[in-house]
């Protein structure tokens, strides 16, 4: 497939995709809490706790693939799974913080209809910042993913990793390099 040069059709496509996968991925707790009281325990910290991060990551690291075709016309398999964390990091944070902290739920809960039962309610304002927080983390993994080179999270790294065993990577091919400045004293 051919590199693609339309940003601003690469933008929508981001958009687009990141809503859709963040529903789905917001539909998850909102179903696991309606049905809580139907499943076993370990059912419902299994789902939370390792199903909708391992899920998350699925989707935006699927996403971002498509995203580099597009974009580049090749896929740069590190860059895609790095790419993919940030969706689990905010899906974890709004989703966690929105599940440990009541008065984050009560501006949603209140617009809900009375008839809504409590865990109806719960888990609509829960999946809610689910939502958001997929779509923040889904919109970063792709926009990253577009810069067909290494990321600057997967160079970090990589430095870091360098340094801790005594070596620093080389840049990568085509780059120009400087050499290193040594200060002078007067």
């Amino acid at each position: 497939m051919a590199p693609s040069s339309n940003a601003s059709l690469d933008t929508a496509v981001v958009l687009a995709f990141s809503s859709v996968s963040a529903l789905f991925i917001a539909l998850i707790p909102l179903l696991t809490t309606i049905y809580r009281s139907s499943l076993p325990t370990y059912a419902v910290y299994l789902i939370m706790l390792l199903l909708l991060p391992v899920l998350s990551w699925a989707i935006t690291c699927l996403f971002n693939v498509f995203i580099q075709m597009i974009r580049c016309g090749s896929v740069n398999a590190p860059q895609v799974l790095i790419n993919g964390v940030p969706t689990v990091g905010f899906v974890a944070l709004l989703g966690g913080l929105s599940q440990l902290i009541p008065i984050m739920r009560y501006p949603i809960e209140v617009v809900l209809p009375m008839t809504f039962t409590p865990e109806m309610k719960k888990g609509l304002a829960v999946s809610f910042y689910i939502f958001w927080g997929a779509i923040y983390g889904q919109s970063l993994g792709g926009s990253l993913s577009q810069s067909c080179g290494s990321t600057a999270v997967g160079t970090a790294v990589g430095t870091a990793v360098g340094t801790a065993v005594g070596t620093v990577a080389a840049p990568p091919a085509g780059t120009a390099t400087t050499a290193p400045v040594t200060p002078t004293r007067n």
